[in-house]
């Protein structure tokens, strides 16, 4: 059973998993990523994006992306991350895109999402620590 993480394009180390672009664009200082798998399926549209840079309204843009995920169904989805695991013979899918904050970003939401329509978790990876506190 292939398992679900998210992170974003700075966080991620190939040990992580499988990375797969969840994102409209790529991260320019990752010529690597040309060549991950894309998951259009979980990737907001520009539009949602312009709608929630315009008038601030985070909420409409969660509903229209919990929406877009709802269209496509769990069942879909499913089918298209193993179906990426399977050609990469990965265990371990890392979903990724730009934003640093993940309260601030569609993988939470997709998270979120996924946890209620499937039951699976979906945990975020980060960078551990190298301070102390």
């Amino acid at each position: 059973m292939t398992r679900l993480f998210t992170c974003s394009y700075r966080a991620f180390r190939p040990d992580m998993g499988q990375p797969v672009v969840c994102s409209l664009g790529l991260p320019k200082w990752r010529p690597e990523a040309a060549e991950w798998p894309r998951c259009h399926l979980l990737t907001p549209t520009w539009p949602m994006f312009n709608a929630v840079r315009e008038t601030g309204d985070s909420e409409a843009f969660a509903a229209a992306y919990a929406a877009r995920l709802e269209r496509f169904s769990v069942q879909r989805i499913a089918r298209t991350l193993e179906g990426i695991a399977r050609a990469h013979q990965a265990d371990n899918l890392v979903l990724l895109c730009h934003e640093a904050d993940p309260e601030r970003c569609h993988r939470t939401q997709f998270a979120d999402w996924w946890i209620q329509a499937s039951g699976e978790e979906v945990a975020e990876l980060i960078i551990p620590s190298t301070t102390s506190p």
